[in-house]
């Protein structure tokens, strides 16, 4: 079977697909604060260097002091597998900068803010 100029059909399905690597990968990358300057979340979010070992309903984004900045509130686990004694604590971030660390009795199940002056 011969193909001709016109028969544009039977040769779209024999030709190789498209290399498109790079727009894969921009619809898969998640978006960080330095993508987004307007994102309130610290690039170290995805870091495994930091030390920080908890799941996601034990992060929250609480104005603390009223002052209209934004401080990232974790309960830490601690690193489970490493030392067996349980070492949970509540960490405060402003920026990058850890603010305030209380030790936690138990290992929490999630972290809510609530605000006591409207009440």
């Amino acid at each position: 079977m011969s193909l001709t100029k016109g028969d544009k059909s039977a040769s779209k399905y024999n030709q190789e697909p498209e290399n498109n690597d790079d727009t894969e990968i921009n619809q898969t990358r998640p978006t960080t604060a330095a993508s987004d300057p307007k994102s309130k979340w610290l690039p170290a979010h995805s870091d495994y260097v930091a030390g920080i070992n908890t799941v996601e309903t034990c992060i929250e984004l609480v104005d603390l002091y009223a002052e209209g900045s934004v401080n990232l509130v974790i309960a830490d686990f601690g690193n489970i597998l490493l030392v067996p004694k349980l070492q949970a604590k509540l960490k405060v971030f402003k920026g990058f900068s850890l603010l305030k660390e209380n030790n936690l009795s138990d290992l929490p199940c999630a972290v809510v803010a609530c605000y006591t002056d409207n009440l």
